[in-house]
């Protein structure tokens, strides 16, 4: 009675859990696997249920129902923990191609070695694929964020735990047969117990990293510009005090970019191409900077850059670098009705600046710097001195194709 009990709690509880998570999953821009194990915790608590409702050892069709329902879920726990260590999840064909073969792998099992084969066979590949999945994880939580690691690996180690019961299981099998699956028995109450100790405890492990990746997700979003992936005002700040709190006193040039005649081009070819034009920009500077420096979009087509090398005349050179490569890219053909849209940008740099307290002077200093170039006519490079790039333009690119 105590493992038809405890069976019984444990397929409640992988129904409601696993519809929970599927509904969580579904609400979620992203679901990293999330909906994968719903999938599988459903599947699972199916099996059990059937299990209870048809406990018969034949071959029925409700027994053909509960072996492929477990094995499925399984390979949605394993697709499920590919998705959360990153890799690319399995296509849904490869699920019904699965419990289809399953489906028919029992019955040849049947005809072969009878009930006991059909149940070693289902011990086997439990199994193996459990060891899969702690694989996964355990190679997975090295690429994660710190505080997803502990998850990941928790996570492998249950895994572990349930393989290895399955092994176990199989063992008995092949040397008792089916008096091995006897309810009663020591072995299947610890099996059991165990199965639902390992269920209860993914789950708040789950919460956890859901929420872990929702916080990220949402850090992300209040320090980053949707349109061009750029930083904003709040995430520049950030970045900046992290920098100034690992290397105190490290020297730092900023630019300030301004977009030239950004105006003309939204009014005469509509804000989506602006918008393009905006995201042209972030992706030159972002490419241009090479993981020496920041872009932050401060608001509509003015742009700020932290120059991490500290050194100002290699920031003016910086700087002249980003005016010819933008001024050389181009929108695509296809977003500018007419064919492709060139634009120039005007940039100011102001001197090295090493802590908080200048920071608000070095960005006054660049913006000066920036007007400075917009009053020369455009498509210049400005110091804080007032002096021009060496390489300042003499002829600016056509604001239309």
């Amino acid at each position: 009675m105590y493992t038809i009990g405890v069976v019984t709690v444990l397929a409640a509880f992988l129904l409601l859990g696993g519809g929970l998570f599927y509904l969580m999953a579904r609400r979620l821009a992203w679901s990293h696997g999330l909906e994968m194990i719903a999938l599988g915790g459903l599947l699972m608590g199916v099996g059990f249920s059937l299990q209870l409702a048809f406990p018969g050892r034949a071959l029925t069709l409700p027994l053909l129902v509960n072996h492929t329902a477990t094995a499925t879920g399984i390979l949605c726990f394993l697709a499920g923990s590919w998705s959360l260590a990153g890799r690319r999840p399995l296509a849904w064909r490869g699920f019904v191609a699965w419990a289809l073969g399953y489906t028919a792998a029992q019955w040849i099992a049947e005809q072969l070695a009878g009930a006991t084969g059909r149940y070693l066979m289902l011990a086997g590949v439990v199994g193996a694929t459990y060891a899969l999945i702690a694989i996964s994880l355990f190679r997975g939580a090295r690429h994660q964020a710190r505080e997803l690691q502990f998850g990941f690996i928790l996570m492998a180690v249950l895994a572990t735990a349930m393989g290895s019961l399955n092994v176990i299981r199989a063992y008995l099998l092949s040397r008792h047969g089916m008096a091995a699956l006897d309810m009663d028995s020591g072995f299947q109450q610890i099996f059991y117990t165990l199965v639902a100790v390992a269920a209860v405890v993914m789950t708040p492990v789950l919460v956890w990293m859901v929420f872990t990746r929702l916080s990220a997700q949402l850090k992300t979003l209040a320090s980053t510009d949707a349109l061009t992936g750029a930083l904003n005002r709040h995430g520049l700040t950030e970045v900046l005090e992290r920098h100034w709190r690992l290397v105190p006193g490290a020297a730092v040039v900023l630019l300030m970019i301004d977009i030239d005649h950004f105006k003309a081009i939204n009014d005469q070819h509509g804000h989506p191409v602006g918008d393009a034009v905006l995201a042209m920009v972030a992706r030159v500077i972002k490419a241009e900077l090479g993981g020496m420096g920041h872009v932050a979009r401060l608001g509509g087509e003015e742009f700020a850059v932290v120059w991490l090398d500290g050194d100002e005349p290699r920031a003016l050179r910086l700087a002249d670098r980003l005016r010819r490569t933008i001024a050389r890219e181009c929108v695509a053909a296809g977003t500018v009705p007419g064919g492709p849209l060139s634009c120039s940008v005007s940039i100011g740099v102001s001197r090295p600046c090493s802590g908080m307290a200048g920071l608000d002077h070095a960005m006054a200093e660049a913006d000066r710097a920036m007007y400075l170039g917009k009053q020369a006519g455009r498509n210049q490079v400005f110091d804080a001195d007032g002096r021009a790039g060496v390489f300042a333009a003499s002829s600016h690119p056509p604001l239309v194709p």
